[in-house]
Order: C-alpha cells, then structure tokens, then sequence
C-alpha cells in the first residue's frame, strides 16, 4: 500500500463550526476520521449559509473549506410535481438546489479529489448531481425511520 496520503472531498450540510446538533457530531466524527487518511477538502452546501464565526472556528479544524449555499427550489407545474413524486430518476427530492456555476465546480472538484465522502442522501440530492464517481454516500438517517420517529 502506498504511503501517499490520499485527497479527501468531503460534502456535507453541517458546519463543523456551528451549533451542536447530531448531524454536526457526525460531521465533526467523520471529518476528524478522514484527517487520519489524507488532506480533506470541506465543501458544506447549507440551506442557511453559517455565520463568519462559525465558519472561522470550521477552519481551524479544516483549513480547506469552501461554502455553496443551496436555494429553495420551487415546484414548477404538474409535469415538475409528477416527476418530483414518481420518476426514480428525479434526483432533487427535498426541495433545495445547488446554482449550475457551483455545481459544476463541485463536479470538477470530484474529478480533481482521489475520494469524495458525501454526508447524507439530502446533501447528495440537493447538489442535482447524478453521478458520483469514486464516492461513500454516508446515510446516517434512513427517511422512513426518520419520518416514523417524528411521528412518535
């Protein structure tokens, strides 16, 4: 095995240096683990772009840390509501969207890493990109067991 350390994108929405929630902890966890293995580049897509502080304290953590906050993406008329509720292929299922410029830098930015480590299915969807090559898709929380907990 190779002693070149390797280079880690990892995407999430939880800003390492924000308030304390699960998803943080998990971020922090996970972020901290993947130090061990190689340089990790931090890209958080938000749907709340954290405040300067927060995002100061993430950087003493993790140096290399880009913000691509997401927008609220509108149901555009039936055909748009059809294909959000029952094409499989219909990939933004939460309702927020990464702009086109950000997501193509993402893109490259996946192409330029030698691994990319995605924190959650809601994060993977609200980028809008379908194909992830060299990726760990991190799903922390499975939705119907999620949904079936709000419910309780």
């Amino acid at each position: 095995m190779s002693s070149e350390r390797l280079r880690i994108l990892f995407v999430t929405a939880s800003c390492p240096g924000g308030p304390a929630f699960g998803g943080l902890l998990r971020t922090m966890g996970i972020g901290g683990l993947l130090k061990n293995f190689g340089e990790v580049t931090v890209v958080l897509v938000p749907r709340k772009a954290p405040d300067e502080e927060a995002i100061e304290r993430a950087r003493k953590e993790f140096p290399n840390l880009l913000v691509m906050p997401l927008s609220p993406r509108g149901v555009e008329g039936l055909s748009d509501r059809i294909s959000h509720e029952l094409n499989p292929k219909h990939i933004n299922s939460h309702g927020w969207v990464l702009d086109p410029d950000s997501r193509e830098k993402l893109k490259g930015m996946i192409d330029d890493h030698d691994v990319t480590w995605v924190h959650s299915l809601p994060t993977a969807n609200n980028t809008g990109i379908s194909h992830w090559s060299k990726t760990v898709l991190d799903i922390d929380d499975i939705q119907s067991q999620f949904y079936r907990s709000k419910l309780e």
